[in-house]
C-alpha cells in the first residue's frame, strides 16, 4: 500500500468513526442519527449556498437524507468534524 493510500484511509477511518461518535451523541437527542446524515449536515454547515446531490434509491434514503437538514452542531462537534 502506498504512503497516500495508507494516509488517506487513516483519513477516511477517522471521518467515519468521528462521524459515528457525534451521531451517538445527536441519536439521544434527535432519535437515530446515521453517519451518512452527519456528512450531510456538516457539509451545509460548511457552505450553505452548497449544492448536494446525494444517491437516493429510496423513499427511505430521501427521509433520511431530509432529516440531515435539520442537525445543528456544536462548536466541539463541529472541531472535531474539521480534524
Amino acid at each position: 500500500m502506498s504512503s497516500a493510500l495508507a494516509t488517506h484511509s487513516v483519513s477516511t477511518i477517522r471521518a467515519v468513526l468521528q462521524s459515528v461518535l457525534i451521531g451517538t451523541s445527536k441519536g439521544n437527542i434527535l432519535g437515530q442519527v446515521k453517519p451518512n446524515q452527519i456528512a450531510l449536515a456538516w457539509l451545509l454547515h460548511r457552505a450553505p449556498n452548497i449544492v448536494l446531490i446525494p444517491g437516493t434509491t429510496t423513499i427511505a434514503h430521501l427521509e433520511e437524507n431530509v432529516a440531515a437538514t435539520s442537525i445543528k452542531f456544536t462548536t466541539d462537534e463541529l472541531e472535531l468534524l474539521n480534524i
